[in-house]
């Protein structure tokens, strides 16, 4: 049995490769899967250096480019796949599944010419090729070689991110783009129009991004604030997004270059306890993130009204990750007024197989703090802790939370 150390070692020296195992067909009108042996069909096993030389050919005449920007190498609780010498954006599909990404998306830059050609207004024409871009990126998500046979059924392949991490995949599925019945660019534009049918509302709104610790808005300008924070080390989220960025930028980047301008997408302002951006130093990177969550919830207190409120949505399983959250809170002017769970999670997701994994997300509401005056622990604090956990518990209870949900959303309490 070759040991990991030493399959790292050849996938890093450029030795490691794949082979076809089977190929999965349905029969149209019939339930099942029918699998074929790829030593039987060899002629249906791709050609990997006739795929090379078309992805040459594409990006001559296109002017795209392969992403070759790289994979975080410093997070390797997020992405472990540069330990096996995929080190690129790029190296994570394989020939065929780059060659269709790039053949779609020349397709999706062509349609800015035809557009205009029919007298496209420049507003809906960008909207048209925006919308377009994120079915290019759908279909990176449900094609690259990191997508697992999804046994379950579904749409045939369980994406890239069944986990909000990166790992290594031995045996993956390789999706056909052009399969009405699979994670394809057929059924992509198919859900696209619900997903903007479910969105549909009367209100307006203003969409910006910028930094949460210095918001672009005067004081006492806001009835609400409701946020999501980064949970303390628990998600990479911007080493994660740049997979998706990579394909964006190569889209719709023309459209947006106040927002494409990077090659990877902007990391020093990201509030995240990430060590490895503080040469390893965990107490660093602990100090860095909490300093940041409690200006982004000053700033909050700055343009919430006196009567405002302030929610957040939270879902870590430490007490240190509460502790710290909370205490920003309070030291930012807010005060705790309630807590409830809100079932967030599908249950089927890849994480929650086996595990016990929480399926909902606390929403912590909090109000302005009046006066600087504190408690005591022992007179005050603790009996109510008591009083409160007691009720809260036998209410979740009786609403069918158990297990990590309800311990940690009596914690929230």
């Amino acid at each position: 049995v070759a040991d990991s150390d030493y399959v790292k070692a050849e996938g890093c020296a450029k030795r490691m490769g794949q082979q076809m195992m089977a190929i999965v067909c349905t029969r149209q009108g019939t339930q099942g899967k029918i699998y074929l042996s790829a030593e039987d069909y060899s002629d249906y096993a791709p050609d990997e250096e006739a795929i090379r030389q078309r992805i040459k050919a594409l990006c001559k005449r296109t002017g795209l480019t392969v992403p070759r920007e790289s994979v975080p190498m410093l997070d390797s609780f997020t992405c472990k796949t540069h330990l096996y010498g995929l080190n690129t954006w790029g190296d994570l599909f394989s020939p065929r599944q780059m060659f269709s990404l790039l053949t779609f998306l020349a397709a999706v830059r062509g349609t800015e010419g035809e557009m205009q050609m029919r007298n496209y207004n420049h507003d809906r024409m960008k909207a048209v090729i925006t919308l377009l871009g994120a079915i290019v990126d759908r279909l990176a998500d449900f094609g690259s070689a990191l997508c697992v046979f999804n046994y379950t059924g579904g749409r045939g392949v369980v994406h890239t991110f069944g986990r909000q991490v990166l790992p290594m995949v031995w045996d993956f599925a390789e999706t056909n783009p052009f399969n009405p019945d699979g994670a394809s660019w057929i059924s992509g534009i198919e859900d696209l129009p619900a997903g903007l049918r479910d969105a549909d509302m009367p209100n307006e709104a203003v969409v910006q991004r910028g930094s949460a610790i210095e918001l672009s808005y005067p004081e006492i300008f806001f009835d609400a604030v409701i946020t999501d924070p980064p949970y303390y080390d628990n998600v990479s989220y911007s080493n994660l997004s740049d997979f998706f960025y990579v394909w964006l930028r190569r889209t719709i980047g023309q459209l947006y270059p106040e927002h494409f301008a990077t090659e990877l997408t902007p990391k020093k302002s990201e509030a995240i306890a990430e060590a490895s951006r503080h040469d390893g130093r965990k107490d660093t990177a602990r100090h860095v993130y909490e300093s940041m969550m409690a200006q982004s919830f000053a700033e909050a207190n700055r343009v919430l009204k006196p009567v405002g409120q302030m929610v957040v949505v939270y879902a870590h399983k430490t007490t240190l990750g509460w502790a710290t959250l909370v205490d920003a809170m309070r030291r930012a002017g807010f005060t705790v007024m309630e807590a409830w769970p809100l079932d967030t999670e599908k249950t089927g997701r890849l994480l929650a197989q086996g595990v016990s994994a929480l399926a909902s997300s606390i929403f912590l509401v909090a109000r302005k703090r009046e006066g600087t005056l504190t408690g005591s622990y022992e007179d005050e604090i603790r009996s109510d802790l008591e009083r409160i956990v007691r009720e809260r518990v036998d209410s979740l209870w009786k609403m069918g939370i158990t297990g990590a949900d309800l311990v940690i959303a009596a914690v929230g309490a």
